[in-house]
């Protein structure tokens, strides 16, 4: 269990928002150009752990980097739209970041769809993050004596933002289980990985990781901040956790 906030990996500082560029449709391939939208989206609050985003922070990377981060293992191409909605980026200043990653190689564009998916450099810097990931080569002869002692898959992940992160995967002959791809993505709250995580992390990351649920998820945080409260609980008292997938399917 890692910390996407801590070594291996890095998690990205925020900034406030900044007045946007004004309505530009000059960075998107001619086929992608549509009619702007009537109103600016409305920025969302963003999932930060509270850094400083001081004199250093560059807003304009902050933004690619945000849009490169709205695609999901699960979802197909996106165009400018989704991407303005998921990043509450206005659509001018998404068009214009698309189509700067798309010339640098980090987005692929499909002229006929007017989308866009990930590209070859963003791939390439998710292997080389992966690979320079000591944890991996160290934990996966340990993961893969346990999966095949226990007859059980066994998952490696880290914590980024809100959600846990699998970066490595052993499996053991279990024709039953779960069974996590190297990347799949997790909500920390619900889920064992990311309860675990919760459940070893110090009080002030485990109070930050819960003061953003509670601007997140309002609704639902009652619940979150009281099953969380239960995984400390039980890894204190048995040294691990249990957790139901039908139960946390629901949530």
């Amino acid at each position: 269990m890692s910390d996407a906030n801590q070594s291996p990996a890095a998690s990205t500082a925020d900034a406030a928002p900044m007045a946007d560029d004004g309505a530009d449709t000059a960075g998107t391939p001619p086929a992608a150009v549509r009619k702007p939208a009537a109103r600016s989206a409305t920025r969302r609050p963003r999932d930060t752990d509270g850094a400083d985003s001081g004199r250093l922070f560059v807003t304009a990377l902050a933004r690619g980097l945000d849009v490169l981060s709205a695609f999901r293992a699960s979802d197909g191409p996106l165009g400018n739209q989704e991407l303005a909605e998921r990043t509450g980026l206005p659509k001018p200043t998404v068009s214009r970041i698309t189509h700067t990653l798309m010339e640098m190689g980090y987005l692929s564009y499909n002229p006929r769809l007017a989308n866009y998916e990930l590209g070859g450099r963003t791939l390439k810097l998710a292997f080389t993050a992966l690979e320079r990931l000591d944890i991996r080569r160290i934990a996966r002869p340990l993961m893969q004596e346990l999966a095949n002692n226990g007859d059980m898959n066994i998952s490696l992940t880290l914590r980024e933002r809100l959600s846990v992160i699998c970066i490595e995967t052993c499996e053991g002959s279990a024709l039953i289980g779960l069974r996590l791809p190297v990347g799949a993505r997790m909500p920390i709250a619900t889920t064992s990985s990311g309860k675990a995580w919760l459940a070893g992390a110090t009080p002030e990351e485990r109070a930050a990781v819960l003061d953003e649920l509670k601007r997140q998820k309002p609704a639902d945080y009652p619940k979150l901040r009281d099953a969380v409260a239960a995984a400390v609980a039980e890894v204190r008292e048995k040294g691990f956790l249990h957790v139901d997938r039908r139960m946390a399917a629901r949530h």
